[in-house]
């Protein structure tokens, strides 16, 4: 059972409200990762785990993994090379993080639902 540090939060209940916050304004994947390292004080293969269980959380609640595009409308595009099942994603997406050793940024895939790209 993880608690966040400074609120008391448990980590599923944290992950319920950021996909219901992805409804109307996607999350970052680097929020994810620094939500894990400064909220719930991971490191390691515990910040890992933090992070794939969130990442499968925000995947089986319905949002997908977009990342920014200026000349969409909505400014977003859905990316889908991740993998077909919500597991084999967050494991691609967990492990291409682990891969670059180094935090995601601003300018990595970030989650919401359709109707915030479509």
């Amino acid at each position: 059972m993880r608690r966040h540090i400074k609120f008391g939060t448990l980590d599923s209940e944290w992950f319920q409200l950021s996909i219901d916050e992805a409804r109307s304004d996607p999350i970052g994947f680097w929020e994810i990762v620094k939500t894990g390292r400064q909220g719930f004080g991971l490191d390691g293969d515990e910040l890992e785990a933090f992070v794939f269980d969130y990442v499968l959380a925000m995947l089986k609640g319905g949002s997908n993994p977009v990342v920014g595009d200026r000349s969409r409308s909505s400014g977003w595009q859905p990316v889908s090379h991740y993998g077909a099942s919500s597991e084999a994603a967050a494991g691609t997406i967990v492990a291409e993080w682990k891969a670059a050793l180094k935090d995601p940024d601003e300018s990595s895939i970030w989650f919401a639902f359709p109707y915030v790209w479509e």
